[in-house]
């Protein structure tokens, strides 16, 4: 907006300007209806140049796309014999015409490089999006030996993981903490604290920290 009216003297609405960068997107990339159309056969072109990629998607009872899983066969391959096995879990609100939710499950390998395992796509951020999410990664990854799960606090994920992995570690973002703590204590101290525990790397050094966490007058 600003670029049109220095280089081309034109004085533009705000909306007028906003509808005009719409068109010009759909012009190139095309619409959202059609692309959420094509969903099925790109999915099916996916797993046919892609062997051993996993794909789920739910319809509702209108037959609309509900739920979308995606899982490459490469991530699975790799996180079967290279990544770490700790699976962070996380989701975000998309904007858009159709908004909806992206889910996401990722790791990290020896670099500390993060490394995208699965993604999917769901209407909203519940319990039985979760849940189906968390399904389909099972089913994904098959057997999850010595291998933990992170995530927010989020309530949804917590029902979800103990409906889907009850016999696997669930554990919290020591992130997110952080910035709850930040958020009620509003104490630079104790974030400190909490984080140089949160990186112990022998028991020993984390629980001193928490110790002196303790002690701390909040």
């Amino acid at each position: 907006m600003i670029d049109m009216q220095v280089e081309h003297i034109l004085s533009l609405l705000y909306t007028k300007t906003l509808r005009a960068k719409g068109l010009a997107e759909q012009n190139i990339f095309g619409s959202p209806d059609l692309s959420y159309q094509l969903l099925p056969a790109y999915c099916h072109e996916l797993k046919h140049v892609n062997h051993g990629t996993v794909i789920a998607i739910k319809t509702d009872v209108d037959k609309k796309n509900k739920y979308l899983f995606i899982a490459f066969s490469a991530s699975l391959v790799r996180f079967q014999t290279a990544i770490r096995p700790a699976i962070c879990i996380d989701a975000t609100h998309l904007m858009g015409r159709f908004s909806g939710v992206m889910f996401i499950a990722a790791c990290q390998d020896a670099n500390n490089q993060v490394f995208a395992l699965a993604y999917g796509w769901g209407d909203v951020k519940c319990e039985d999006s979760w849940t189906w999410f968390l399904k389909e990664l099972k089913k994904a990854i098959r057997c999850l030996t010595n291998c933990i799960i992170i995530s927010d606090r989020s309530p949804a994920i917590k029902v979800a993981m103990a409906k889907e992995y009850p016999e696997i570690p669930y554990g919290l973002c020591a992130f997110h903490m952080n910035m709850n703590l930040k958020i009620r204590f509003k104490s630079h101290v104790v974030c400190k604290l909490f984080h140089e525990a949160s990186r112990a790397h022998r028991q020993t050094e984390f629980l001193a920290k928490m110790s002196e966490l303790s002690r701390v007058n909040m």
